[in-house]
């Protein structure tokens, strides 16, 4: 919903309101709602919205295939809520995820786990010279918030193209790939960077993609990638990935 807002929008801005609507047996139940002031959505286009591979006009001439807000109201169903959408041509549009299940950790418990992730020594890779290879603003965006909360910092690249040239001007100890690039994607990338240099002197490079399929796995390793996490990523687990690797290119 937030991508689609920033898709759409090119001036005003963009809100995401979160509301409790009830809580009970340790479960609250948390309602979403993105609004934009972007191009809107016609009558006749929010009749179809939902529907399978439909694009607007506006929407066509954006990268996309038509199946994202099908998949998301496939999972919101799942998850026993709903999607509704309201919407003003050149005014703009408010997409409402409602009565979402979160089960409630004690703030006890969930300092105690928070700290522990930010409390993995971090000092010893926190020199690292690091790029992050992701084409989406908000993944980015996410992302470096991530590496920051970990005292790290990352040059940016939005394609497989942008990281060879980066690598051209400056050198890198860890690439975080996303896998799926426009012009040249990361499995392309990581097949160049390996043929390119020597096991010792080239920048270990962490598979980032939203497949967690076996053979995809395979794929990204058989490139060249030193390591792999999914999408969405967590900060536990991305933690222990850099400093996995990063320990490598330490010792």
């Amino acid at each position: 919903m937030i991508n689609n807002a920033i898709k759409f929008t090119e001036s005003g801005g963009i809100t995401i309101e979160v509301t409790l609507d009830h809580y009970q047996d340790s479960i609250c139940y948390l309602s979403f709602a993105v609004t934009d002031t972007g191009v809107g959505i016609s009558p006749s286009n929010l009749k179809k919205l939902f529907t399978q591979f439909f694009q607007t006009e506006e929407s066509r001439k954006q990268e996309g295939t038509g199946l994202g807000l099908s998949i998301s109201q496939l999972i919101t169903k799942a998850m026993g809520g709903k999607i509704e959408v309201e919407s003003t041509v050149g005014v703009g549009t408010t997409f409402t995820v409602r009565s979402l299940p979160f089960q409630i950790i004690s703030a006890e418990i969930d300092n105690k786990v928070t700290n522990k992730m930010i409390e993995i020594p971090q000092r010893e890779i926190s020199a690292l010279r690091l790029l992050l290879a992701e084409d989406n603003n908000v993944n980015r965006m996410v992302i470096l918030k991530m590496l920051e909360n970990l005292g790290l910092k990352a040059d940016i690249a939005t394609n497989g193209l942008e990281v060879l040239e980066a690598l051209q001007k400056s050198s890198y100890d860890l690439i975080l790939m996303d896998m799926q690039m426009p012009e040249m994607d990361g499995l392309e990338a990581t097949k160049v960077i390996c043929a390119s240099y020597t096991v010792e002197k080239r920048p270990k490079i962490i598979a980032v993609t939203a497949s967690a399929l076996k053979e995809d796995r395979a794929k990204c390793f058989a490139a060249g990638v030193d390591d792999y996490i999914t999408k969405p990523i967590q900060l536990d687990e991305l933690s222990q990935v850099l400093q996995k690797v990063g320990q490598k290119i330490l010792a």
